[in-house]
């Protein structure tokens, strides 16, 4: 129960965030409802798969740049996921997704998933 209201606010984050996104200029258009509704487990496995091993290889350049590489990283997961869904969306626009994504998507699980107290 829990995994499908954390997916549903991954799924009303995204529309959300499309929504900004529209306010600000920016684009992300997809043909049909399925393709955000396929977005978040998309995004969740790119990033429990693919994020260990590229935060490793870019360490050093993080390190350089005082972790602000590390939302570089982050679009272009937004913008891969994105890619693998057939959702059109460009860098810049991913950019700022990945961030109010992030921001939504941690609001609304607060908000509506109940976390075990026992732990």
């Amino acid at each position: 129960m829990k995994i499908l209201l954390r997916w549903a606010c991954g799924f009303a984050a995204v529309l959300l965030t499309m929504k900004i996104l529209t306010l600000f200029g920016g684009t992300m258009t997809w043909e049909n409802i399925w393709q955000p509704i396929i977005f978040v487990p998309v995004l969740s496995a790119a990033n429990a798969l693919l994020r260990p091993v590229v935060r490793l290889l870019s360490a050093p350049i993080t390190c350089l740049t005082l972790g602000l590489f590390s939302l570089v990283i982050n679009a272009l997961f937004f913008e891969l996921a994105a890619w693998l869904t057939g959702i059109k969306i460009g860098f810049w626009p991913a950019m700022g997704g990945s961030i109010i994504y992030t921001i939504l998507a941690n609001i609304l699980s607060k908000l509506f998933v109940k976390e075990d107290e026992d732990k």
